[in-house]
């Protein structure tokens, strides 16, 4: 299913491409299907376009590879404040607009839509009528051309004084009208009509007006809709039969896309302040740059071309590949000096590639994005892991990790090491090390061997999370590290790779000082589930002073599951005279038995059923239930024994957002 924000981003990419192909490309032609059929999935809506992104119903349009903002940048200079959809989709229409839109000035974009109409003037009015033609309309929509004057009404008074363009003389007499086309070529299309208000001529702009105080009282002057400051296509009457449409396909008019031009004060009602000025901060400059960054040449032109790369089918792919790496050793061969723009360009190119390679298992492209991407691409790779504050965008670059080169990975260990890192962007950097894989294993022991406790318990988490057996004599040093932290990682990375080579080593942790390791050695010794541990936990369990550590082994034992453990588990769970565990141990106890499931523990949590303590009970019937369900399943399924994890899930875990 399309997503509404589909149409902006795919006619996004469509423009991007026409940079370098021409708008009846295929590669062009197949991202406009793809907005047309959005379109016809999701008309009507609307998106708002501001000058550096688009703003749809549920906020702004996600513009990760940063077309959007270039889709609206042109739109916005073109005078396009608004994207109104409605009709159904035309990949015609989309095309024409696409050329109008790639033409390189507003007279030339006003050219190419005149143009579309054939012979004669297309902002010309029906005789039949006096209104515009559709056409007229949708030029209207997108520059403030005034529109011709209406024929004279009857009720009229032939003294009424006529409206003054701003370039006449005033010396006209009084109900006389200038002409239609005079008119439009006197005053141009970037000049604003002055509003006619309470019978005197003034040229206060549309925001001055707005803004000005007793603006919004409670009488309106009166005056006819096409004198108010500009052209609305929304006030002009449609004659029957004709399609309302901003771009329409030639002859046919039908089925074109709806752009309306937006005055200041509809676009301030229409979005929410915090949104507005996310997107009217200026672009990020790690994101690119601004078309007035650029002297000369084409934006993001390395990016384009790899978007062509992506796009095309096999047979085209390796000519297009020998240009795109032309223009790289070009632009940022060893004797070139590029620009931060032209890192950033490339990177968002190889960030292109790899994600389309990845997922659609396209060889040539993993291999193109792995060989573009040199020191300063995988820094800037690195860089947005570490910065970019949507999680949607960081897995994005995390995702290809394991296809970039090795300098990747020590650029993500250098960025662990930055005490000014946000705890966000340690975590992801952390998560593209472990996606990143076993060949970083230089890099981490880097890591290891750093004086700070939070770069060393950042590099043990990268180790459990490969769960990778030779990287076990990495972590094992570590657990007789002076601080509790990294010795507490440490124990959790053990547990997390649930090997039986480290339940020798996790045993003696047990006893450790630290509450908190003791706690993690204890998940992890149920984890590993070795039953000769079960002796050491029941004895740390007589002796342990923390409420929390007692839980952790009270799980521990239900996990492992010996019935050796019901007699000290019972202790736990009932309440006797002399015995009144916390609730909060007396309901690990019995989650601890239902997971046993000995006939004695059944016994115990049936009759916990009657306890007193409305947490208990609620607890022993749900218990009774989870396995009533499991053992039909398992008659259903007649898939012999199997292991339900009954258990609450514990709060002891590493967490490398330090």
């Amino acid at each position: 299913m399309f997503k509404r924000s589909q149409i902006v981003t795919s006619f996004s990419r469509a423009y991007a491409l026409s940079e370098t192909l021409p708008v009846d490309h295929d590669l062009v032609v197949e991202a406009l299907e793809r907005v047309a059929t959005a379109w016809d999935a999701h008309a009507p809506v609307r998106f708002t376009v501001l000058e550096d992104g688009v703003m749809g119903e549920d906020g702004p349009v996600a513009d990760p590879v940063g077309e959007v903002a270039r889709l609206a940048q042109a739109l916005f200079s073109a005078g396009v404040r608004a994207l109104k959809v409605s009709g159904p989709g035309d990949v015609a229409s989309l095309a024409a607009a696409l050329r109008a839109l790639r033409s390189g000035s507003e007279e030339e974009i006003r050219t190419r839509l005149r143009a579309l109409a054939g012979d004669g003037d297309p902002t010309a009015g029906t005789e039949e009528t006096g209104q515009l033609s559709p056409l007229a309309r949708s030029i209207a929509s997108l520059f403030p051309i005034p529109p011709p004057p209406s024929p004279p009404r009857p009720e009229e008074e032939p003294d009424q004084e006529p409206r003054l363009e701003p370039d006449q003389e005033p010396q006209l007499e009084p109900g006389s009208k200038p002409e239609p086309e005079a008119a439009a070529v006197e005053t141009g299309v970037e000049t604003e009509p002055e509003a006619e208000t309470g019978g005197e001529t003034g040229a206060e702009p549309p925001d001055e007006a707005h803004d000005a105080p007793g603006a919004g009282m409670d009488a309106e002057p009166e005056a006819d809709a096409d004198l108010q400051g500009g052209f609305d296509p929304d006030s002009v009457p449609e004659p029957e039969g004709e399609p309302t449409l901003q771009f329409g396909p030639v002859p046919d008019l039908e089925g074109g896309p709806d752009l309306d031009l937006v005055d200041d004060a509809e676009l301030e009602s229409s979005l929410k302040s915090g949104d507005e000025s996310a997107l009217r901060a200026g672009p990020d400059p790690d994101r690119g740059p601004s078309p007035a960054d650029r002297s000369g040449g084409s934006l993001n032109p390395l990016f384009n071309a790899a978007a062509g790369v992506a796009d095309a089918p096999g047979p085209h792919r390796p000519r297009l590949i020998e240009r795109l790496l032309g223009m790289v050793d070009e632009i940022m061969g060893p004797e070139a000096s590029p620009p931060a723009a032209d890192v950033v360009d490339l990177a968002r190119a190889v960030l292109l590639l790899g994600r389309r390679g990845m997922g659609e298992g396209e060889p040539t492209l993993i291999d193109l994005a792995s060989r573009l991407a040199d020191d300063r691409v995988c820094h800037q790779l690195a860089a947005w892991i570490g910065t970019w504050e949507d999680p949607a965008e960081r897995n994005e670059v995390i995702e290809i990790s394991p296809i970039l080169p090795g300098t990747f990975a020590a650029s993500l260990a250098d960025a662990v090491t930055q005490d000014a890192l946000a705890r966000s962007g340690r975590r992801a950097t952390v998560e593209a090390l472990i996606r990143f894989g076993p060949r970083a294993r230089e890099h981490v022991e880097r890591l290891l061997g750093d004086s700070r406790w939070f770069v060393i318990r950042n590099g043990i988490t990268v180790l459990s999370g490969w769960h990778d057996p030779d990287t076990l004599d990495l972590v094992v040093p570590v657990l007789s590290h002076e601080d509790g932290r990294v010795r507490r990682e440490a124990v959790v990375s053990l547990g997390r790779m649930s090997m039986p080579e480290a339940y020798s080593y996790v045993v003696p942790m047990i006893d450790d000082p630290d509450p908190l390791v003791r706690a993690a050695a204890a998940r992890a010794l149920g984890t590993i589930g070795n039953p000769a541990g079960v002796h050491r936990l029941i004895g740390r369990l007589e002796e342990e002073p923390e409420s929390d550590v007692e839980s952790e082994i009270v799980w521990a034992l239900g996990q492992i599951g010996d019935p050796a453990a019901v007699p000290l588990l019972e202790k736990r769970a009932v309440n006797s005279l002399f015995n009144r565990p916390p609730r909060e141990i007396r309901v690990s106890a019995y989650h601890a038995l239902a997971a046993i499931g000995t006939p004695h523990a059944l016994t115990l949590l049936e009759a916990a059923e009657l306890d007193r303590d409305p947490e208990v009970r609620k607890t022993a019937t749900e218990l009774l239930l989870r396995r009533e369900e499991a053992s039909e399943r398992r008659a259903e399924d007649d898939s012999g024994e199997e292991r339900v994890d009954l258990e609450p899930e514990s709060e002891v875990s590493g967490d490398p957002s330090a």
